[in-house]
């Protein structure tokens, strides 16, 4: 297995024969390892395309790269800033680790507002848990609408089964444009909602239902991601290219929905999600 090299400080948690490492920069998980088995797709030469990146305060891309507040605009890539901040240690154990970053000049030129974002780290045994806390510190409502974008390792690319009750889904190229599920040209059924996921999906899964989601990956192996499906109400299925050793499944929100309907944060309130993850 290759080194695994960050770019902010790495911290590493450890339960049993289960390892994983941190990097403080976006406060990502890079790798969760059985033996010598990273069980995420790691690229050290695009770090930012590896592993479990955090995608706060919005997930997708805005219109125009613009987000709006009071008719004023402010720029904002896809997948908000997060991931480019570098966060603080609040707590750390041999299964538990906690982060922070708080607001500066530099996030609120880009959103407006002061906030503390939490991110806590909980290992246990084959269970990943990722606890998120994003409160509000300025005076007025704060909107967010986050998503977590994991990239899991694939060992046999065309036999990915994603097991769904999601009736529809839109394409991130044109999320207007709602589609079924049983017609779409990335997803062959295989069973009563389970399906087959060939090419090179970017699709999102609308009404998923379920707060589980399971994914046979090849081998005899799969992963279950745990999430509230009212925090993330759609579930993004992507993969750059066919030939990619990873898939993407992401309990996410709907691209520009911080600047149509995110969720609302009073002043001194908090928004708390927890995603969960299970290798299997």
């Amino acid at each position: 297995m290759n080194e695994i090299i960050t770019i902010g400080k790495k911290y590493d948690l450890f339960d049993g024969s289960n390892k994983v490492i941190i990097d403080s920069f976006g406060a990502k998980v890079l790798a969760f390892i059985e033996g010598d088995n990273n069980r995420l797709f790691y690229n050290s030469n695009d770090i930012s395309h590896s592993g479990i990146p955090l995608c706060f305060p919005n997930f997708g891309p805005l219109v125009n790269n613009k987000f709006v507040v009071e008719s004023k605009e402010y720029s904002m890539n896809q997948h908000g800033f997060i991931r480019d901040m570098d966060f603080e240690l609040v707590e750390q154990s041999d299964t538990v680790l906690e982060l922070k970053l708080k607001s500066t000049d530099e996030t609120k030129a880009k959103y407006p507002f002061d906030f503390e974002f939490g991110v806590k780290f909980e290992l246990q045994g084959n269970k990943l848990s990722i606890n998120f806390q994003w409160k509000n510190l300025s005076n007025s409502k704060t909107p967010i609408s986050p998503g977590v974008h994991p990239y899991f390792r694939v060992y046999d690319k065309e036999n990915i089964i994603l097991q769904t009750r999601a009736i529809n889904y839109n394409l991130s190229k044109n999320f207007s444009e709602v589609e079924e599920v049983i017609k779409s040209d990335y997803l062959d059924m295989f069973s009563e909602n389970s399906f087959v996921i060939k090419g090179a999906p970017d699709i999102n899964l609308i009404n998923h239902k379920s707060e589980i989601t399971k994914v046979d990956i090849g081998r005899e192996r799969s992963v279950e991601i745990r999430y509230n499906n009212k925090d993330f109400n759609r579930l993004t299925v992507w993969r750059k290219t066919p030939d990619t050793d990873y898939i993407c499944i992401e309990p996410a929100n709907a691209q520009n929905k911080i600047n149509i309907d995110p969720y609302q944060i009073l002043p001194g309130e908090c928004w708390e999600s927890k995603v969960s993850i299970v290798f299997k």
